[in-house]
């Protein structure tokens, strides 16, 4: 259950807001204006989804994103009320998507991308993952179209699957369950080398100069 928004004008009242909600045993999604005055409640949309709905994302204010058991993501334009794209996000999966997180750092370490400004404009970056597979995987999510591009999947060794993702730094994202927690550096290699190799000389150096004074 997430609140969203939605762009419908003059649709909304301020006392109310509309709440995105979910039901587990059943293949479908409803979206219904609450308002807190009145106390009512109004059903105005429902997504009758392939599969069994495990998470809700709101990709931007006229769409969704919703993870389903099979490791499936099905993209849904809310003002028509259709699906307009299924992705066998997790394909190794027979379990629910358990994480949609949209990435907030800028970090070309993340990204691919030297220009951050650039990519933002264009794309969004989101991890996912599912309760049925040890990876988790980040996308690029194109704005204009809310089209989904695979690029990078990252191994674990979390047995059980991945049921939490969070974003700690610009450059670090943490994997969970119940029972483990695993935290991902995304380093700059070369530059990496750079510094090992830096310290080793530095260390063999330092060895040397000891020799010559004993």
């Amino acid at each position: 259950m997430i609140e969203i928004e939605y762009g419908a004008g003059g649709f909304i009242i301020p006392s109310a807001f509309i709440l995105c909600s979910s039901n587990y045993n059943e293949c479908f999604v409803k979206v219904a204006i609450i308002d807190l005055k009145t106390k009512r409640k109004n059903h105005v949309k429902t997504f009758k989804t392939t599969n069994k709905p495990t998470f809700l994302y709101q990709a931007d204010i006229n769409n969704m994103l919703l993870g389903t058991e099979g490791g499936k993501i099905e993209h849904w334009d809310i003002a028509k009320e259709s699906c307009e794209n299924i992705y066998d996000a997790h394909p190794e999966s027979s379990e629910g998507i358990s994480c949609i997180l949209e990435i907030k750092s800028k970090s070309e370490l993340l990204t691919g991308e030297p220009n951050s400004a650039d990519f933002e404009k264009e794309f969004k970056l989101l991890a996912t993952s599912s309760l049925g597979a040890k990876e988790f995987r980040l996308w690029k999510l194109r704005r204009s179209t809310v089209s989904l591009y695979p690029y990078l999947k990252i191994e674990t060794t979390i047995t059980g699957g991945i049921e939490f993702l969070l974003e700690t730094t610009d450059t670090q994202l943490v994997a969970a369950n119940s029972e483990c927690i695993k935290f991902y550096d995304f380093i700059d290699k070369s530059k990496k080398d750079v510094e090992d190799a830096l310290k080793k000389d530095t260390s063999t150096l330092n060895a040397r100069i000891k020799e010559l004074f004993e």
